[in-house]
């Protein structure tokens, strides 16, 4: 039992992870690999991922094997500096086939291209390049930066070849460059030339609803003013009844201080009759008297 059993408090030790070993590893010499006529790239592809785990294998030769295509992933393998593929079926090469940026060596005769991707100009240390035996697209590449067929295979001619093609492209990747600048500088102009006509549009519009507001405003100043106008054309006719009430009340008094008066004259004439009659004094010196008397009493009424 002592010796089955487990040791506690013991930690298990932990075996290191092994580093992932190429299937490739075998193949390698040096820094080439050749993988020409290979069965398992002809039935599985270009093994990418095997690749990728050998950094040193920096020459591949992946000729005849009828590859129609390179995988995008091929790409990655930036350690590369020669790389042959000729004698394949190859109808294009990986648009972002210009990353690899160490290439130096680069066979692609005798495939079915037409023409090479727009990253290609990126293989600024590209000095040897054979490229003959392709249906290339003239109006693409030109024959005479292609080359004639005829020319010799040497390693002078593959070297002006890599310098024509990057000549080449290069002029074509800075015009290509040049016009999409200027399509740029077009498109913002289109662009600030639009946010400026948004912008008078919006400041005319201010400038409308601020007019309509003044009319607005303009409008009901009238409207108020008309108002006011037609109160005061109404308020003289009250006025005018208060006018005649205050006329009749005077007139009123007028009447009864006359009725007082007569009165009071007639109480006096006969005070004067009586007295006259009794000869006391002169009826019309009398008479005088009392109207002298009413005359101070009032101003409103004249008799005579």
């Amino acid at each position: 039992l002592e010796d089955t059993a487990p040791t506690m408090g013991k930690k298990a030790k932990k075996t290191p992870a092994q580093p992932k070993k190429s299937a490739l590893a075998s193949e390698l010499r040096g820094n080439r690999l050749d993988l020409s006529m290979s069965p398992s790239v002809r039935e599985n592809g270009v093994p990418v991922t095997d690749l990728e785990l050998l950094p040193r294998a920096t020459d591949v030769d992946l000729s005849f094997n009828n590859l129609g295509s390179i995988p995008e992933t091929f790409c990655q393998l930036v350690f590369l500096v020669k790389l042959d593929l000729h004698r394949n079926n190859l109808t294009q090469l990986p648009d972002e086939f210009g990353q690899l940026v160490r290439l130096q060596l680069l066979d692609i005769s005798q495939n079915q291209l037409r023409a090479l991707p727009l990253s290609f100009h990126q293989l600024e240390n590209l000095n040897h390049l054979s490229m003959l035996d392709n249906p290339w697209d003239v109006s693409v590449l030109p024959q005479n930066v292609i080359g004639s067929p005829e020319s010799d295979s040497s390693d002078a001619e593959y070297k002006l070849c890599a310098t024509r093609v990057m000549t080449f492209l290069q002029e074509r990747a800075d015009k290509r460059e040049k016009a999409r600048q200027k399509k740029k500088r077009r498109e913002e102009r289109e662009a600030q030339l639009e946010l400026e006509r948004m912008q008078q549009a919006r400041k005319e519009e201010r400038e409308l609803q601020k007019e309509a507001r003044k009319q607005q405003h303009q409008i009901r100043q009238r409207q108020l003013a008309d108002q006011a106008e037609s109160k005061a054309g109404e308020s003289p006719a009250p006025m005018s009844r208060s006018v005649s009430s205050r006329k009749l009340v005077s007139e009123g008094s007028a009447c009864s201080k006359m009725v007082t008066f007569v009165l009071v004259f007639a109480v006096f004439c006969g005070l004067a009759l009586y007295v006259h009659e009794a000869g006391i004094i002169d009826l019309r010196r009398w008479t005088h008297l009392v109207l002298d008397m009413l005359s101070a009493l009032s101003g409103d009424v004249t008799f005579f």
